[in-house]
């Protein structure tokens, strides 16, 4: 269900212990092969998949489509909130959505650059609502083991437009994928300890923008080993994670 497609009427009616998921994405440069909307048009699909599957069990809120994307505004089109603004603009809705009653909340983040203030944000607003529960839920972590399967025996990083994120795209809107031109696809090393991608988290952060860690190809992966069947593998990895989540909410099966 939608949250903006129901009349009041019909909200009112709901079971309050329906969870609500709310999309925060991205509109920022994904190399030369895929549209500035990815984060955001990965993070509505896999939604859209789930309302699909799971119907009246959830409730889909409207998408926070812009997040926080300064370190890549070296290259045309990135579109950027500070912290601070996504952090109050974020939390509003999700206190506006629970002061109805709804008891559980999913913030389901599809852009790395929102991962540290999407966890500000779900602590302040679990903070405030003490009788709910709040997730917080980035499709690469939610089904990170599987992932690693997938890509075993692959050498480099992949953290940015490379082969996870171009497969979902191949699969969920295939006519969105432009050229995919080979290069340099490791251009992204530095310390040992400051190395990680989506799979392996860094041991230590070093402030890079994403000019810096790609060399200028705005690209850290390899988009050349990217396939729709692989997108389509890791769209049910994720849609099994989030019904598995929703069924615990509830207490459902």
């Amino acid at each position: 269900m939608k949250w903006q497609d129901l009349t009041t009427r019909e909200l009112e009616a709901l079971d309050r212990s329906t969870p609500l998921f709310l999309s925060i994405g991205a509109v920022e440069q994904h190399g030369p092969h895929l549209p500035l909307a990815t984060d955001s048009l990965i993070g509505a699909y896999f939604l859209e998949e789930l309302d699909r599957t799971l119907g009246d069990k959830v409730l889909i809120l409207p998408q926070v489509s812009v997040g926080c994307s300064h370190h890549h505004m070296d290259f045309s089109g990135t579109l950027s909130v500070s912290h601070a603004a996504f952090q109050a603009y974020v939390a509003a809705i999700l206190h506006s959505a629970l002061a109805h009653g709804f008891k559980n909340v999913v913030l389901f983040n599809s852009h790395a650059g929102n991962q540290a203030v999407a966890n500000l944000i779900a602590e302040d607003v679990g903070a405030a609502h003490p009788g709910c529960r709040i997730v917080l839920a980035g499709w690469w972590l939610l089904v990170g083991p599987e992932l690693r399967k997938l890509r075993e025996g692959v050498v480099g990083l992949d953290s940015h437009a490379g082969d996870l994120e171009t497969s979902i795209v191949l699969h969920a809107a295939p006519d969105a994928v432009r050229e995919i031109v080979p290069g340099d696809h490791l251009c992204t090393h530095t310390f040992d300890w400051a190395s990680g991608d989506l799979l392996r988290g860094e041991r230590a952060t070093l402030y890079r923008t994403m000019h810096e860690r790609t060399c200028g190809s705005g690209v850290a992966g390899d988009p050349t080993l990217a396939t729709a069947a692989k997108g389509e593998a890791i769209t049910t990895y994720v849609i099994d994670a989030l019904s598995g989540i929703v069924a615990d909410l509830t207490g459902t099966e």
